[in-house]
């Protein structure tokens, strides 16, 4: 047993080393690829967390390595030349080519895939159509491109198909993108003023982009009316149908407001303004007396039916609709709006140009306050989140009742320095004590009355305004 070990060991050496061997070249070309995984793809080449280089091409240098390290193995391990590794090549070209023959489809995409990588016409994260296929870029690998289309599925997009059909891609050179939407009116209105009824509907739509300015150009006289573009930049592509959407619902309720129709055909039963029509354009809700609204108003508590009778004969009915914005944050203004149905929302416009909302108001609740008693800029945007009914009250409703009652300015500041400071307190802005309070509130009551004072020009203010002064809208 003794003498034959050895030369058991002794035959099983050379099949054991080259084992080893094979594996040690297996184990440098896996080294590689991990160390290139590790510090290169995932590494250098990362951009915005995303690895830069895509799949495809780090699956052929990962193939390739491991194609070297073969060949290494069949000429240093097994001690082949390499014109047995060219035999091999030339061999297995036949079986390739069968291979390659029976497997076109599978190729092409392989190959397609290579194209379009090394053209990199997008990157994950874009998004981009494909010959109407459409969505954001998930990932790139051998054969098909998969993308997150608008409705949230997953789609995969053969590498060919990619290739032969157009590219778009919404996010180069830049994310935003431009929009477009054909309105056709009738030719009873200029074009002057149909072209300031689409700026100003167009001013007051939030999502859009205000800069590049939209552009509305007259494309053509037809036998219905006059046809315009509108022309709009969108911060993203995916963002399309809200802004759409905005846009549309705000040409609507201005050319309504303005008195000027689309044009139609006359066969067609919709009008608008038709009173046989079930859709009026008016506003569906039950609206309160404008009496009521004012006397239930905090803002009027104050003021007797006298005053009341005043402030209801002079306002305007008006109505709006979402998106629109009755009030622009930094706009003159002399009149406030006092709620008659639907609601609204105040925004206050930051230094990057995004708004926070800051409050949400309903029926009965009064807005653009100081613009009326001080003239002040407006202090916030007020937009209507639905249909929307408000009365306008102008500063010479306030000037006759501030005429017979000057008192009531006294009043008024008192009462709106009380709402500030309420308000303060809601939003953490302030933490003084009950003495404090009454304090403050003085100074800002005697600030505002000589604001008010000022600006209905009853008499000057007889000294500078308090210091801490605050603001409401």
């Amino acid at each position: 047993m003794d003498r034959l070990l050895p030369g058991v060991l002794g035959a099983w050496r050379k099949p054991i080393g080259d084992g080893v061997a094979t594996v040690w070249w297996l184990a440098v070309a896996f080294t590689c690829n991990r160390i290139l995984e590790r510090y290169v793809w995932r590494g250098l080449l990362m951009r915005d967390g995303q690895p830069a280089v895509p799949k495809l091409i780090t699956d052929f240098i990962a193939g390739f390595i491991y194609l070297i390290a073969i060949m290494l193995v069949i000429h240093l391990v097994f001690d082949r030349p390499y014109t047995a590794i060219t035999a091999i090549a030339a061999a297995s070209g036949a079986v390739a080519f069968i291979f390659g023959y029976s497997a076109q489809a599978t190729l092409a995409d392989i190959f397609a895939g290579i194209s379009v990588n090394l053209a990199k016409p997008f990157t994950r994260g874009d998004m981009v159509s494909f010959g109407g296929e459409m969505g954001t870029v998930q990932d790139m690998n051998w054969r098909f491109v998969t993308i997150l289309s608008l409705d949230g599925n997953l789609r995969y997009i053969p590498n060919s198909r990619v290739a032969t059909n157009e590219i778009v891609n919404f996010h180069q050179p830049e994310r935003r993108t431009r929009r477009l939407l054909t309105v056709e009116f009738e030719h009873g209105a200029s074009p002057g003023r149909i072209v300031a009824m689409l700026r100003e509907a167009l001013r007051y739509c939030p999502t859009i982009l205000q800069l590049p300015q939209p552009q509305i150009v007259l494309n053509a006289f037809t036998d219905l009316g006059q046809r315009f573009t509108v022309r709009y930049w969108i911060p993203e592509y995916n963002q399309y149908s809200t802004c759409d959407n905005e846009v549309a619902a705000a040409i609507w309720h201005a050319s309504g407001r303005a008195g000027i129709r689309f044009a139609y055909r006359r066969q067609n039963v919709f009008t608008r303004d038709d009173p046989d029509h079930a859709e009026r354009f008016v506003v569906s809700h039950t609206e309160p007396a404008l009496a009521g609204l004012l006397k239930g108003a905090w803002l009027f508590a104050e003021l007797d039916e006298r005053d009341i009778a005043i402030m209801a004969e002079a306002a305007e009915r008006r109505q709006f609709g979402w998106p629109e914005r009755l009030i622009r944050q930094g706009d003159a203004g002399d009149s406030m709006f006092i709620i008659a149905a639907g609601g609204v929302e105040l925004t206050l416009t930051q230094d990057d140009g995004s708004e926070l909302r800051v409050a949400q108001l309903g029926v009965g609740e009064p807005v653009g306050i100081m613009s009326l008693l001080t003239g002040e800029p407006r202090g916030a945007n007020v937009r209507a989140t639905a249909d929307l009914v408000v009365y306008e009250i102008g500063k010479a409703a306030m000037q006759t009742v501030f005429e017979h009652r000057p008192q009531i300015m006294e009043k008024l500041a008192d009462m709106i320095a009380r709402m500030q400071i309420e308000n303060d307190r809601k939003e953490a802005d302030y933490k003084g004590s009950r003495q404090e309070e009454g304090t403050l509130k003085r100074g800002l009551a005697q600030a505002l009355i000589g604001r008010i004072k000022a600006f209905f020009g009853v008499r000057p203010p007889p000294g500078p305004d308090a210091a801490g002064e605050r603001r409401i809208i």
